[in-house]
């Protein structure tokens, strides 16, 4: 972010990308899971965002379609392509959060999801690639908007119409 210009400054890159909070359960730890923000750029599939979620995120809704959040150092922000998606999304991370600080479940069939806009789809047979077989992956919420972190910066893609940006803010 450049505050002598108030806002956020293009980055090389961008593209479409969709945006998905997954549940990692940890299937050898009675159910434990995290939660992961993955971005993965449509037009080459490029991982553009892994995010792990943490019960001390700071989360901001700047405006119906764009929202940021911090965890320990690290910006984050996502440009919405309609404040539907935004609310969703929102939703999704408000749920991951509560679940964060709730802590270890005894069950992973013990978690509920509600059946407004979040449906809990497993994905036995599609583990991500480099995992090993005692984690499982259920999206939580998917969304066609995502974000970069490189090094110092903190990056947005800006997601309107189809069309995006990518944007930096220097930590």
């Amino acid at each position: 972010r450049d505050d002598s210009s108030g806002g956020w400054l293009p980055l090389a890159g961008g593209g479409l990308s969709c945006v998905t909070i997954f549940k990692v359960i940890h299937q050898e730890e009675s159910g434990c899971a995290d939660f992961l923000i993955h971005g993965e750029r449509l037009r080459d599939k490029t991982v553009v965002l892994e995010c792990t979620l943490k019960k001390e995120l700071i989360y901001n809704k700047v405006t119906p379609t764009f929202h940021h959040w911090k965890i320990d150092e690290k910006k984050f922000g996502l440009t919405f392509q309609s404040p539907a998606d935004a609310r969703a999304f929102d939703r999704g991370i408000r749920r991951a959060v509560e679940d964060i600080s709730q802590g270890c479940l005894t069950s992973h069939d013990e978690i509920e999801v509600p059946t407004d806009g979040f449906p809990k789809i497993a994905k036995d047979d599609h583990m991500t690639p480099g995992c090993c077989n005692h984690q499982k992956y259920e999206p939580v919420i998917q969304h066609p908007a995502v974000i970069h972190l490189t090094g110092d910066n903190a990056s947005v893609i800006s997601v309107k119409n189809g069309q995006t940006s990518l944007f930096s803010e220097p930590l």
